[in-house]
């Protein structure tokens, strides 16, 4: 237990170091590689062409017959006149497309400007690489080639076609770049295609083994990250990345396609950890998109909402969403005088695939799918399917979603989304025996109590208030027919979902009741609809995500 909350607050650390930070733990990090490379190229002013340029920095490092690692250093002065003192940033405006890098081992060094002049601009890179000057038709910031190169610490805008472009060679990395936005993170410099397009490359690694060397993809006009679709792009990685979100702040900054997307020809690739959120748009709505013809893509850990249509979507997935049967809270541990809410989640999915827990909120979309807002957890499922867990963070009458990843890495959709139930219920039974005419009679009291409510009366009527909604219902099941009737009063109208659970908080069966206008409502709901004795049945107002309506009902199914 200590373990996990040390980590925990190791994570929570890490997120929240601010930018400048990030830089220093950059360069400690890169000393090892800065002190086994050596530099071929000095980036000393911000000129298309000519000595000290970043253009020729590019050739020379092309054509450096030097084994191992090779650094392009930036070194520019503050009197270069396209330095902008207020934002700390020095702009490099190319009037053609830069050379293409075809060599290895290169390190494009964009953090070696702090090195030189210090942490100039507190919100982001130092360095902005910008299409601006170059005019339409033009092709990315960066175009590789070549194999084992990093880019690091650079802001990349304004181009016509993408950020980055690799198009052959394998293991690039990219870290601590702002690709598609300005260089605070705040406002879009949209390349016109993608953020970051991998086309014929594989070993690509797209962000770091942290939070603290992310990159951020937003703001570009298309797609944030594109694989696929021309050759093939495989076994890459991306991790830790903000794609359609603001730098500092969640709020949007969106890409206009997809935050990410697997073209023909992606496979075996794995996002872990990234915040995917606020891209797409009408034709292009998804967070992520996985075309039918990929297989092996990992979806992992990942936090996704608010995106214009679905937070995963599959042309045709090759394994389906789980389904979540049961969700109810836990007692807290004995002995803890603060603890952690968490939730016992149980359900059934494919054999042996590992089960992803998110926390969606305390309402749910009336697609009643997704979102993701925070990761709760795995559990594996057995060989037969079954799976049960605990959602670490998920409490009563939060809703909750998750995913499913099959033994070759292929990743579903979000399953429908589950509201945690009460916590599950204990009875206790008192017995008597009385000696009546010499047989012996037995009374048996038995009391049950869930998160609070208390037992009622079949066939009577119970008013719940919640969220400026009053629901009064009345509630049958108890007659020979196979039907369920069910009375409502409200006060406004409401999209309503009936919820029913077994004798041990399992989630037997989900109805939509539809649109309700206010005053008298009455439905009829088969039995055959549940695969098991009914024992509760909860009402969920879906506008407002709330629960209206709460009865303990035993039903025979």
């Amino acid at each position: 237990m200590k373990r996990n909350i040390g980590l925990l607050m190791l994570m929570v650390f890490g997120i929240s170091l601010a930018f400048a930070a990030q830089k220093m733990l950059t360069q400690i990090r890169g000393g090892g590689l800065r002190a086994a490379s050596i530099t071929v190229a000095l980036v000393t002013n911000t000129n298309d062409s000519g000595a000290g340029s970043l253009r020729q920095a590019i050739l020379d490092a092309n054509a450096s017959p030097q084994v191992g690692t090779k650094l392009i250093e930036f070194d520019i002065p503050a009197t270069d006149p396209n330095y902008n003192v207020g934002t700390g940033v020095w702009t490099i405006s190319p009037t053609s497309v830069l050379p293409t890098i075809t060599g290895s081992d290169i390190v494009i060094g964009g953090y070696t400007q702090v090195a030189a002049h210090g942490n100039t601009n507190t919100s982001g890179p130092e360095i902005f690489l910008s299409g601006s000057g170059i005019g339409p038709g033009a092709d990315s910031g960066f175009q590789l080639s070549g194999s084992n190169n990093t880019i690091e610490g650079i802001c990349i805008g304004n181009f016509s076609y993408s950020g980055i472009k690799i198009d052959g060679g394998a293991g690039t990395h990219i870290y601590n770049c702002y690709i598609g936005c300005d260089p605070t993170g705040t406002t879009a410099a949209a390349n016109a295609e993608d953020g970051i397009t991998l086309f014929n490359t594989s070993r690509v690694i797209i962000g770091y083994d942290d939070s603290t060397q992310r990159n951020v993809i937003s703001g570009n006009t298309k797609t944030g990250i594109y694989l696929g679709g021309s050759g093939t792009a495989s076994n890459s990685i991306i991790r830790y990345n903000y794609i359609g979100r603001k730098a500092a702040t969640d709020a949007a900054l969106a890409n206009g396609f997809c935050g990410i997307e697997f073209g023909t020809g992606a496979n075996n690739n794995t996002v872990e950890a990234c915040v995917v959120a606020y891209n797409g748009s009408l034709g292009n709505p998804y967070g992520i998109k996985i075309s039918s013809s990929t297989s092996g893509n990992k979806l992992t850990q990942n936090v996704i909402y608010s995106n214009f249509g679905a937070g995963i979507n599959h042309d045709s997935s090759p394994i389906a969403p789980p389904t979540i049967l049961a969700a109810n809270e836990l007692p807290p541990p004995e002995g803890f005088g603060i603890a952690v809410p968490t939730s016992s989640v149980s359900g059934t999915a494919e054999p042996n695939a590992l089960i992803e827990l998110f926390y969606v909120g305390t309402t749910s979309d009336a697609t009643l799918r997704g979102d993701a807002h925070t990761y709760l957890g795995a559990v594996y499922a057995a060989a037969s399917g079954t799976w049960e867990g605990t959602a670490y963070g998920a409490s009563e009458n939060n809703w909750i979603t998750a995913t499913a990843i099959d033994t070759s890495n292929n990743t579903s959709i979000f399953s429908f989304n589950a509201v945690v139930g009460p916590t599950l219920a204990t009875t206790t039974t008192v017995s008597t025996t009385t000696s009546v005419t010499g047989t012996s009679t037995t009374t048996t009291t038995t009391t049950t109590t869930t998160a609070g409510s208390t037992s009622t009366t079949t066939g009577a009527a119970t008013t719940t208030t919640a969220a400026s909604q009053t629901v009064v219902a009345t509630v049958d099941g108890t007659s020979n027919s196979a039907t369920i009737y069910l009375q409502m009063q409200t006060t406004k109208s409401a999209n309503f979902l009936l919820v029913a659970y077994d004798r041990g908080g399992n989630i037997i069966a989900q109805q939509e009741l539809g649109s309700v206008n206010p005053g008298l409502s009455s439905f009829s709901v088969s039995k055959s609809t549940f695969n098991a004795d009914i024992y509760t049945i909860r009402i969920i107002d879906k506008n407002s995500g709330q629960e209206v309506f709460r009865r303990k009902i035993p039903v025979s199914k």
